[in-house]
């Protein structure tokens, strides 16, 4: 201790002698502190904070080779063969264009299997998430917006819940409002449509379209559901 004190005299005593020195040392120090505040704080929010899901330990991303995508006959044949899994769900990001509401918009959303929002263990803040009957092919026109949405082209009215809005030339009925906190998959998400799974297509393996996440059982192991998806 007593050196420390020592080390801690004679640096004062050169700073003191060196005031330009000091100035340029004390602004370095607090630029490296908070360019390394800022690095930890981006570092947080990517990688480290918990995911805002009901037991987010047990979700898991299924990424396919070469790409990360999979298709919709792929994800057809997860669905009730994998028992490490509880239930699987697949999105693909998409652009639409909101139609009827002043100036056209081009807007971020996505498409998900219907069972995406109870996969996650989230619910609409208003109204409904997807049900099963929404991805059936002719009963899929509805929509679920975000709330960053809502409340930006709605003002946060709280009869928005049923009316319609065109997207893409089509007209959806809007079937809930999510959370503001639920910004699945990425911040720019405004609004999922439900993904209608095309009995035609469910032979095609190469039109990779589905990015696919899962919620792993209780029992099982990574090493486990891993193994079971490679034999699927």
């Amino acid at each position: 201790m007593e050196t420390l004190i020592q080390d801690l005299r004679f640096a004062l005593r050169g700073l003191i002698r060196n005031p330009g020195f000091s100035v340029v040392a004390i602004a370095s120090l607090g630029l490296g502190i908070g360019v390394n505040s800022a690095i930890f704080s981006s570092v947080y929010q990517i990688l480290m904070r918990p995911l805002p899901y009901p037991e987010a330990e047990r979700l898991v991303e299924v990424r396919m080779e070469p790409d990360a995508a999979t298709s919709k006959a792929t994800l057809e044949r997860m669905w009730g063969r994998l028992a490490s899994f509880d239930d699987v769900a697949g999105w693909s990001s998409w652009a639409f264009t909101l139609t009827g509401l002043d100036a056209p918009e081009r807007l971020s959303g996505a498409r998900v299997t219907s069972n995406l929002f109870h996969l996650l263990g989230v619910d609409a803040e208003h109204g409904r998430t997807l049900m099963y009957e929404d991805g059936v092919r002719g009963e899929d026109r509805v929509a679920v917006l975000s709330h960053g949405l809502w409340e930006r082209r709605y003002g946060g009215e709280a009869n928005v819940v049923g009316r319609r809005i065109t997207l893409d030339g089509v007209v959806h009925t809007i079937v809930g409002i999510m959370p503001e906190s639920f910004d699945f998959p990425s911040s720019d998400t405004e609004l999922w449509l439900p993904a209608a799974i095309d009995p035609g297509a469910l032979e095609d393996y190469r039109a990779r379209d589905y990015r696919v996440v899962g919620r792993m059982s209780e029992a099982t192991t990574l090493d486990r559901a891993l193994m079971e998806l490679r034999r699927l």
